[in-house]
């Protein structure tokens, strides 16, 4: 895959999914592949789409999440944050090609997002670069890759 071609450079869009199961908090989190690495459900935003679109995209293909209302709460863009080792870390465990990699190491500015959802009507299922997708409780968050 190109991304060059496909996507807008250096914009991202991560959604936080909140549920609430069992008297608890919950927050919809991927597990990478190969790795004991987790994240908020995130991807890129196309040439073509409008960054609200994008975000709607993005949740269903990376954990089968749809009709959903999304709001959007902050931009993250510090000069700073910075992902090279983690990317570094796919391509040694073969989760990217080094040639996507050069996609990956530019700087990006990400929209968050932010849902909550009815915990019954989410059946969570993982994209091909993560091994699973799970709800997690808030007071049990593992460490997330950058913010």
């Amino acid at each position: 895959m190109d991304y060059f071609e496909i996507y807008h450079p250096g914009l991202s869009i991560d959604c936080v999914i909140f549920g609430f199961h069992e008297k608890e908090l919950k927050v919809l989190l991927l597990k990478m592949q190969n790795m004991d690495k987790w994240a908020v459900p995130g991807g890129f935003v196309k040439k073509d789409e409008d960054v609200d679109t994008a975000a709607v995209r993005v949740l269903k293909e990376r954990a089968s999440v749809t009709d959903v209302y999304l709001k959007q709460y902050h931009l993250f863009g510090d000069i700073t944050r910075n992902n090279s080792a983690y990317v570094d870390k796919l391509v040694d465990k073969k989760v990217i090609t080094d040639k996507s990699s050069l996609w990956f190491h530019q700087r990006f500015v990400t929209l968050g997002y932010y849902a909550l959802v009815e915990f019954s009507k989410v059946t969570p299922a993982p994209d091909h670069i993560s091994d699973s997708c799970e709800w997690v409780s808030l007071s049990e968050l593992p460490e997330l890759i950058l913010d």
